[in-house]
C-alpha cells in the first residue's frame, strides 16, 4: 500500500466526504421583527410581483377590438385563472413565509 499520492487537491481518499449544516446560521433572536429581516423583504418581492403582472395582462393582454366574442371570453376566462392563481400563490407565500419566520426564531430560542 504505501504512502497516498500527492496531489493538488488535498484529498485523502481514505476519509469520508461528509457536509454539515449548522441550524444556528438560521436562527434569528426573538426580539427581531419581520421589518428587519431580508427574507421577509425577498418574501414580499415574490409576492409582490403576480400583482403586478395581473393589472398588464388585463390591460394590454386583451383581444383587439375586431376580435369575435369567443375570444373575448377566453381572454376573461384566462384572466379569471391568472387571478385565482394570484390568491392562491399570495396565500401560500404568506404560509411559507410565516412558518419559516417561527421556525426561525424557535431555533433562536433553543438554540442559545
Amino acid at each position: 500500500m504505501g504512502a497516498l499520492p500527492n496531489n493538488e487537491t488535498g484529498i485523502i481518499p481514505d476519509q469520508p466526504a461528509s457536509a454539515g449544516f449548522d441550524l444556528r446560521t438560521l436562527a434569528v433572536p426573538p426580539s427581531r421583527k419581520r421589518t428587519q429581516s431580508l427574507m421577509w423583504l425577498i418574501g414580499w418581492g415574490i409576492i409582490l410581483f403576480p400583482w403586478l403582472i395581473l393589472p398588464l395582462i388585463y390591460l394590454f393582454g386583451g383581444p383587439s377590438e375586431s376580435a369575435s366574442l369567443s375570444e373575448a371570453f377566453d381572454h376573461e376566462a384566462t384572466l379569471l385563472a391568472i387571478a385565482v392563481f394570484t390568491l392562491l400563490h399570495t396565500a401560500a407565500m404568506l404560509v411559507l413565509l410565516n412558518f419559516v419566520w417561527h421556525l426561525r426564531i424557535y431555533l433562536g430560542r433553543k438554540l442559545k
